[in-house]
């Protein structure tokens, strides 16, 4: 009878030893998980970034199958494009006063109706940015009635900057992508706060390629204060990704440098074409060479190079544009619709311009399927 009872204590030791080690196992999968999801601070943000792009060997290799190569001059590309980054850190020491177009011949719609007021007609921009302001405008007065917004500044040069409570060259004013916003209403200026029917603007600038350039919780980033009266043009489809994934300038600039033309980021824009961006870092000497994807005929996609002003250059490449073909219907198209696949156009236009002055290059159209 001894026998009996101590095989059956042992066989009770025996399931006790193994429910403390079931039991360890369970706490070390679940410290192993804990330590998974508190590793990385960014996982909900690369998230939300795969959720509206994609980046794989696959599809990169099946869209680059040829290439020409374009080289830049560094000198001057470098700090030319939509995507300058202009900070205390990396100023910017160019004169872009004859690369700017007057606000006054962009401040009206196809009817007439003013969109908004100017200080005077020296408030100027690059012509891309300002036939995007046209578009934004025209669909925020349609939306709206709304005609009481005024711009105080655009471009200021170096010279104009020194009477501004910033630094020369330090602030985003000398790139001619800025805008400082107010309002003028009875003839009184006011200060532009984004609400009201203003909120419009701040909910659908992104889609015309703005983004307010310095938000309080990006201070420590940017190096500025809140201002939301101080929009920038950067383009699409970089202004969506930026709103989409709550960078600021200085954070995607860094956040795109992990796309190579190997293995780009892939995104598709509000205005529906799919595009792909990509960093290639500048080399040592006069020029880098940069290349960009070619289709079966041998032309290139239409692109757009910018510098970051800090080490490199930024690709877009415009890839399709899928058109919505009706026999039956009448469709309403708005501004930032009808303009979409001429601002890729312009983007490239302005690369033309903006790195002509060494060895660059030629665009081409879009592929548009039906």
């Amino acid at each position: 009878m001894s026998k009996n009872i101590w095989k059956s204590l042992r066989y009770k030791n025996v399931a006790i030893v193994l429910a403390i080690i079931l039991l360890i196992i369970l706490i070390i999968c679940a410290s192993c998980s804990s330590d998974t999801a508190e590793a990385d601070p960014n996982a909900t943000k690369v998230q939300t970034i795969a959720d509206n792009t994609s980046s794989s060997d696959e599809s990169s290799s099946a869209l680059f199958e040829s290439s020409t190569v374009t080289s830049v001059t560094n000198s001057t590309a470098l700090s030319s494009g939509n995507l300058v980054v202009v900070n205390d850190e990396y100023p910017l020491d160019a004169d872009l006063s004859d690369s700017v177009v007057s606000l006054i011949s962009h401040n009206t719609d196809d009817d007439g109706n003013r969109l908004f007021s100017l200080t005077n007609s020296s408030v100027t921009t690059t012509e891309t940015a300002a036939k995007q302001l046209q578009s934004m405008m025209t669909d925020f007065y349609a939306a709206t009635q709304n005609s009481t917004l005024f711009i105080a500044s655009g471009y200021l040069s170096s010279d104009e900057q020194d009477s501004e409570p910033f630094e020369a060259g330090s602030n985003d004013v000398g790139t001619g992508l800025s805008l400082s916003l107010g309002t003028w209403i009875d003839s009184t200026r006011g200060d532009y706060d984004g609400t009201g029917d203003f909120e419009w603007l701040t909910e659908n600038m992104s889609k015309y390629g703005f983004i307010t350039r310095y938000t309080d919780d990006k201070s420590s980033v940017t190096g500025a204060s809140g201002d939301p009266a101080l929009i920038r043009y950067v383009g699409l489809p970089h202004a969506e990704l930026m709103e989409e994934n709550d960078f600021c300038l200085e954070e995607y600039i860094e956040f795109i440098k992990a796309y190579t033309y190997d293995n780009p980021l892939q995104h598709t824009a509000s205005n529906g074409i799919s595009y792909a961006v990509y960093y290639t870092e500048m080399k040592k000497g006069n020029t880098t060479d940069i290349e960009i994807p070619t289709q079966s005929d041998g032309t290139e996609y239409t692109h757009s190079i910018s510098g970051n002003n800090i080490d490199g250059y930024i690709v877009t490449v415009a890839l399709e544009k899928t058109e919505t073909t009706t026999t039956t219907t009448t469709t309403t198209t708005t501004a930032a619709e009808a303009t979409s696949a001429s601002e890729a156009d312009a983007d490239a236009e302005d690369t033309t311009t903006t790195t002509a002055n060494g060895d660059t290059t030629t665009t081409t159209a879009f592929i548009e399927t039906d």
